[in-house]
């Protein structure tokens, strides 16, 4: 016998307005900027929950389908991972990609974790603090993959003339990049035309551009490129 299937909510932009919440660390956005800057970018107002030591602790006790920050709390519920997120928010805000185009989204945004992945775990715990990556040509590697997707459709975005979650994770893992990487990362980034579009069009959109300016950085200290 099939198991049955739990009945869920899907979101829709009707879905209540109440309040919503990001829960993240207190100093930088990190992984919760992509999702930051759409509900910046939307108008709509969230609560950041600054929740580290105990209090997260206690709050992964109490839902336990929770590994790690990232978290959004909303009416849906309470939703983790960050490419999720951004889908859920994706659909609630507006920027969720046309239907023959939700699995090239997912692909362009899984792409876009894994280059998270491994330049922060490069710069962060690797004894050459990411030196190989960049120069051994990895970062290089998957910015040209990315340069593919974005390069795909014509227009300013990744998905052509439609802005959607997908490029705001783009600017969240470049702001990364730039931050740890700096000058080498931004010497790639130059050669590729789609990718510097795409970025320079989602820095002059005036609710992120406010965004940057009035937030901590996108990472910390000890990963911060020395220039």
């Amino acid at each position: 016998q099939r198991p049955r299937q739990a009945k869920t909510k899907l979101a829709t932009m009707t879905e209540s307005k109440e309040e919503m919440q990001i829960i993240y660390w207190g100093s930088f956005t990190g992984r919760a900027e992509g999702p930051m800057m759409m509900l910046a970018d939307a108008g709509r107002p969230y609560k950041w929950i600054k929740s580290t030591g105990e209090s997260w602790q206690n709050f992964k006790a109490e839902n336990k389908t929770v590994f790690a920050q990232p978290v959004l709390k909303c009416a849906s519920g309470v939703i983790s991972q960050t490419t999720t997120i951004c889908m859920h928010l994706g659909n609630e805000l507006g920027y969720a990609p046309e239907q023959s185009m939700t699995v090239y989204a997912l692909q362009c945004a899984g792409n876009i974790a894994d280059i998270w992945t491994e330049a922060y775990l490069k710069r962060r715990d690797s004894e050459d603090k990411g030196k190989n990556f960049v120069e051994g040509g990895r970062l290089k590697a998957w910015l040209e993959c990315l340069e593919n997707c974005c390069a795909k459709y014509e227009g300013d975005f990744f998905l052509g003339t439609q802005l959607t979650y997908v490029d705001f994770l783009f600017l969240n893992v470049t702001n990364a990049c730039e931050f740890m990487y700096g000058p080498a990362f931004e010497k790639i980034l130059r050669d590729l035309p789609s990718l510097t579009k795409t970025r320079q069009v989602m820095l002059k959109r005036p609710a992120i551009s406010k965004f940057i300016e009035s937030n901590p950085p996108v990472l910390y200290g000890s990963v911060k490129v020395s220039v």
